[in-house]
């Protein structure tokens, strides 16, 4: 760790180079140039040792988890205290008055060195909580959420056992992890608010913050426009589910059972489809017998041909030497949730996925594989810019590409499925 250690503190010794207040653009714009060389350096390391823990859960590598968030702590305090002495506020430039304030901000960074250390232990605690998470139903067999519990709910339609997995998962992950993420929220708060946010979500809010705009109104105006048809499609799920379970397992408050709407977080209602069809002439398109057949590496392989189709650019051979596609057949913990990763230096990019050859995972792929393209596409550049548009971007750049690959004419395109009809009901 000390080799980490001595680098790291080089790099401060490279950006502690302001120390009066100056209203000197380019001498600013020279300063941000050098710390983005040096942030690509230190996220760069942080990337791998996080690497190293998300795909093999380990109390040393979380240890080494630890150690590091206290040098990027000092970095992130170092390159606060510089920014700080620029007038930024008053900057002509908006892209450098915009990025000066962000890095004035010190994150958590900003509680004392108890608290700091504190807040990381937790959050470590509580992603190791969660993906070491496992459930005994019968004898000594051990569920984990990824791939065992997942397919549970996808494709089970018995009510009690169905309850029983929501119910445990639950027991076993977030009654064990409450206490220590409620005191999380309370640090995450205060760290807000020594940053100058009256809290956390104010924090994340202005993420999306332009001059002249306001975020929450226009969110507002967007959920009133969905409202009617959320309530209508709400409905009728409702009913066609009651008719299949009973009305006696839906409480009089008018809500669904979250344990019935086939995923762990009654998020995606794809896996009830089947109950669900408005018509009994309906056909659901499902490609997952052609993708069964393929081999996880043929998925992805797939996925990266429709990029480059677009006239984009193919994954580096990083990607493929140092990715997890596929759940570790050594039996390690690992965090399953796909993530798509940049390693900061251009061109190592990766993803952790424990794959599942069906319809919703292939969709998984090409969300998490267009986080790789933007990646690609934004590698050139400075540090800081290498980041979506706002919070949200790379997601909705994912959930786009997601969406126009699950069509029937695209999945016949892939030979994925033979046929399809186009289906108006009646």
């Amino acid at each position: 760790m000390a080799k980490y250690l001595i680098s790291s503190l080089i790099l401060l010794v490279i950006i502690v180079c302001v120390t009066t207040l100056n209203t000197d653009e380019d001498e600013a714009w020279a300063w941000f140039q050098e710390y983005s060389d040096a942030a690509s350096i230190v996220e760069n390391r942080r990337a791998k040792i996080n690497w190293a823990y998300i795909t093999n859960i380990t109390d040393y590598n979380q240890q080494r988890e630890l150690e590091y968030s206290e040098i990027r702590k000092e970095f992130t305090k170092q390159v606060a205290q510089n920014a700080s002495t620029f007038d930024f506020n008053n900057f002509q430039n908006s892209t450098l008055k915009r990025e000066f304030k962000r890095l004035a901000n010190k994150g958590t960074a900003a509680l004392s060195d108890i608290k700091f250390t504190r807040i990381n232990k937790l959050a470590i605690g509580l992603e190791s909580t969660y993906g070491k998470a496992k459930l005994c139903k019968t004898g000594k067999t051990e569920l984990s959420l990824e791939p065992e519990l997942t397919q549970m709910l996808a494709s089970g339609r018995n009510h009690d056992d169905l309850l029983w997995i929501w119910k445990n998962w639950r027991d076993a992950t977030g009654k064990v992890m409450r206490e220590d993420y409620l005191e999380f929220v309370e640090l995450q708060n205060e760290a807000a608010r020594l940053n100058g946010y009256t809290d956390t979500g104010e924090y994340w809010r202005d993420g999306y913050s332009i001059e002249g705009y306001d975020f929450r109104a226009d969110l507002e105006k967007l959920y009133d426009q969905l409202r009617p048809f959320y309530k209508e499609l709400h409905t009728y799920v409702k009913s066609k589910l009651k008719a299949y379970y009973g009305a006696d397992k839906f409480p009089d408050s008018g809500h669904i059972p979250a344990h019935l709407l086939g995923d762990m977080w009654a998020l995606i209602w794809v896996n009830v489809e089947d109950l669900v069809l408005p018509y009994e002439s309906s056909k659901p398109v499902n490609a997952t017998p052609a993708i069964q057949k393929l081999t996880i590496r043929e998925v992805f392989n797939i996925t990266d041909e429709f990029f480059t189709s677009l006239g984009l650019e193919t994954v580096t051979q990083e990607f493929w030497d140092n990715s997890m596609l596929e759940k570790p057949k050594d039996g390690r913990d690992v965090i399953c949730h796909a993530d798509a990763l940049d390693f900061s230096d251009g061109k190592d990019f990766r993803i952790k996925q424990c794959t599942r050859l069906n319809m919703e995972d292939f969709v998984t792929v090409h969300h998490e594989m267009g986080h790789i393209q933007y990646y690609l596409q934004y590698k050139d550049l400075l540090y800081s810019f290498r980041a979506g548009a706002n919070p949200g971007f790379h997601e909705a750049v994912g959930d786009v590409l997601a969406l126009s690959v699950s069509t029937p004419k695209h999945l016949k395109e892939v030979g994925l499925i033979d046929s399809y009809e186009e289906n108006y009901g009646g």
